[in-house]
């Protein structure tokens, strides 16, 4: 009799461990979908999907909320990657968040997608003055490196988990410069960068070029001249330009260990890609692309010079997004390597 009773009692223990068993294991998509599934302070939902919030974060440094698009991880990963812009993105946007297959290509993954909308033109940097000229839109001083090095992370780290040293960086266009700039200047936040279809060597012959084509890119898009960027001041103007030079920040990249990734098109599109559609579109994504690769090359070959190592990857492409939501799409691996 008494062998009964603790055969039964023994019965009890295992079917109720075998119950917590598959009470953990049945919770845990819910404790997944948690993560992405409840909104954090100042955000609301962004209408592209993808479990991506729209949050408004406030920078002391621009003396305004700065609008971020943010898709969080699945099961409460602490890495996070940072997407920047081109220079044709609207003040209340993120291309990252409204062109690119990039948020459903991650959306299950466990990292922290990171899109600031805004700065075209801007090159995601610290500017000397307010963008003042004619064409401007108002007295503001944008001061974007300060925002998202040493304002952004603190938020992140408290509303979604990412730890400040555990990010990788990815930019396209205009934002490939500024992409490899961070990385130079702040290798303890992001370990890896993607520079995509960038004009990376801008001084490839002087900086006079450099300077010519960034005023151009400045004006165009953010109705600035450059030197409210870099200053009147040429010795100041001369160290502002360095800082953004990827190639004489190659030492810095070198010396902080980060993994370096570079890529251009060839100038045709990938399988199942298509031209923009209109003759000055089309002509700027091939065209344009062309020279990128050019600069692509000039860059990995100074680089490589200096001790860095630069993965540089090409393939077919032209200057639009169906390539750029491709390079991720194919190199998710290098970034779950590196913050996953």
């Amino acid at each position: 009799m008494h062998t009964s009773h603790i055969s039964n009692k023994t019965i009890k223990v295992l079917l109720a461990t075998l119950t917590a068993f598959a009470l953990a294991f049945v919770a845990t998509p819910a404790a997944q979908a948690d993560n992405r599934g409840w909104l954090r302070p100042g955000c609301s939902w962004a209408p592209q999907g993808n479990f991506i919030q729209a949050c408004e974060v406030w920078s002391p440094a621009n003396n305004r909320n700065m609008l971020v698009y943010i898709q969080a991880s699945t099961n409460g990963g602490d890495g996070g990657l940072y997407l920047l812009d081109g220079a044709q993105v609207g003040a209340r946007d993120s291309n990252w968040a409204s062109h690119s297959t990039t948020p459903a290509t991650y959306v299950n993954d466990n990292i922290t997608l990171v899109m600031p909308a805004g700065g075209a033109g801007q090159f995601y940097s610290d500017w000397a003055a307010p963008a003042t000229s004619s064409l401007s839109s108002g007295p503001q001083r944008p001061m974007w490196e300060t925002f998202l090095a040493y304002e952004l992370p603190g938020y992140l780290q408290q509303h979604f988990g990412v730890n400040p040293h555990r990010n990788a960086i990815a930019g396209v266009s205009m934002g490939a410069i500024p992409a490899l700039t961070l990385a130079a200047h702040h290798p303890d936040q992001f370990r890896q960068v993607h520079a995509i279809s960038g004009f990376i060597d801008p001084a490839m012959a002087t900086h006079v070029g450099m300077i010519a084509g960034f005023s151009v890119a400045m004006l165009l898009h953010s109705g600035a001249f450059i030197w409210d960027w870099w200053s009147w001041n040429p010795l100041e103007a001369s160290a502002r330009a360095l800082h953004a030079d990827p190639v004489a920040n190659a030492g810095k990249l070198r010396d902080g260990g980060v993994d370096v990734h570079v890529w251009s098109g060839n100038s045709h599109p990938g399988a199942g890609e298509s031209y923009p559609g209109n003759l000055g579109a089309d002509a700027i994504s091939i065209h344009g692309e062309t020279l990128i690769t050019l600069s692509t090359n000039s860059f990995t070959d100074k680089a490589r010079h200096q001790g860095l190592r630069v993965n540089r990857h090409f393939g077919a492409g032209l200057h639009t997004w169906q390539p750029w939501g491709r390079y991720m799409g194919d190199h998710k691996g290098d970034i779950l390597w590196a913050i996953g």
